[in-house]
């Protein structure tokens, strides 16, 4: 099949990953794979897609509604002649409609959160059009994300197919030395969603009991600077390290003895599919789709994203070898079901479904 996907911009966050992760794995399966990105947008993920002969195609989006990326697609459509478009957030508005207007069967928009989360008012309106008048599939990543796209536009539960995302296992370092207490790892954007105040301040508790332990935050976003201050205020600059954006995630997370994530809300969050197939002992919150990933005190340890809650987790992680390879040996058991190869099929099976109309 001939493939194109389209995502506002490739940088180093979940959906992105998981779009990269799933192009790589279709091209293994002999499809013909073309990513759009809206925005003129160069990173780190472009350079190593376009590195790995991937071919990016960039739109230069203006600011705003920008009705003139709909022509482009067109036009795009009509030289590239693909069998399906998938969509990713809200590149759907723009691809979808063009692929309507040419007469493309299998319309693809995978939703990445809740969908109250995934999209603000007004795009939930114009989702509503697509799904009804342009038979666009919208394919949930968990079973709640499912429940919350049914109810939200009133769509049969077998019209919005569950489809895990996948990362390639072969990529990960497994651990295999679970001795370690001391090097506390998050990865993700400073963003409200990743609560990283509750997070910092938990860890302040932490150590102000008395344990010895480092925090290690990779990732970029608005709220860096306020939690700089933060971390300054409580006097943690010793312990808590801002280390910036990574294209070795696997190394970073091997290097490190605990990853938490204590979300306000996730989908099915990327890095945390890498840290079960590296074998981290884990803490997340029991929000989203986090429960249908882990199981509480099995394959992790799950917490409500408040400072006591994150804080007892972190303690109990800590103080307690037994949990920590208990935890991380499961979780590597468990993220066999989010590989990108079977990611990869389980799309080509709703993409053939779609073709046929």
């Amino acid at each position: 099949m001939k493939i194109i996907q389209i995502i506002p911009l490739l940088d180093l966050a979940g959906a992105e990953t998981m779009c990269e992760n799933l192009t790589n794995s279709l091209i293994k399966l002999g499809h013909e794979v073309t990513v759009i990105s809206l925005y003129d947008y160069h990173s780190i993920m472009t350079e190593r897609m376009e590195k790995n002969g991937i071919k990016i195609i960039y739109l230069n989006k203006k600011s705003g509604l920008d009705l003139s990326l709909i022509f482009k697609l067109v036009k795009i459509f009509k030289e590239y002649k693909p069998d399906v478009v998938h969509s990713h957030l809200y590149a759907a508005k723009y691809a979808h409609v063009a692929a309507s207007i040419c007469g493309i069967k299998a319309k693809i928009y995978t939703i990445h959160n809740i969908a109250r989360n995934e999209a603000g008012k007004m795009n939930r309106t114009f989702n509503r059009f697509l799904f009804k008048k342009c038979h666009v599939v919208p394919v949930s990543l968990t079973e709640e994300i499912q429940k919350s796209v049914a109810d939200e536009y009133n769509i049969d539960f077998k019209n919005t197919p569950v489809v895990f995302n996948g990362v390639s296992m072969e990529k990960c370092h497994k651990k295999n030395d679970y001795s370690g207490n001391s090097r506390i790892l998050h990865i993700g954007r400073f963003s409200k969603q990743k609560n990283h105040e509750v997070l910092v301040k938990a860890f302040s508790r932490v150590v102000n009991s008395g344990s010895d332990v480092s925090l290690y935050l990779y990732g970029q976003g608005e709220l860096e600077e306020a939690i700089k201050e933060l971390v300054k205020n409580l006097n943690m600059d010793q312990n808590i390290f801002f280390c910036g954006l990574t294209d070795d995630v696997y190394s970073v997370m091997e290097s490190s003895d605990i990853f938490v994530l204590p979300s306000l809300f996730e989908g099915m969050p990327m890095t945390l599919i890498e840290a079960m197939g590296t074998g981290m002992p884990i803490l997340a919150s029991n929000v989203g789709g986090i429960p249908d990933m882990i199981e509480n005190e099995k394959s992790g340890l799950l917490c409500e994203p408040t400072v006591d809650g994150v804080a007892a987790g972190l303690e109990r992680l800590i103080s307690s070898a037994d949990d920590r390879k208990l935890y991380g040996q499961n979780a590597v058991i468990s993220s066999e079901k989010f590989s990108a190869d079977k990611m990869a099929k389980d799309y080509c099976e709703i993409y053939l479904k779609a073709c046929k109309g």
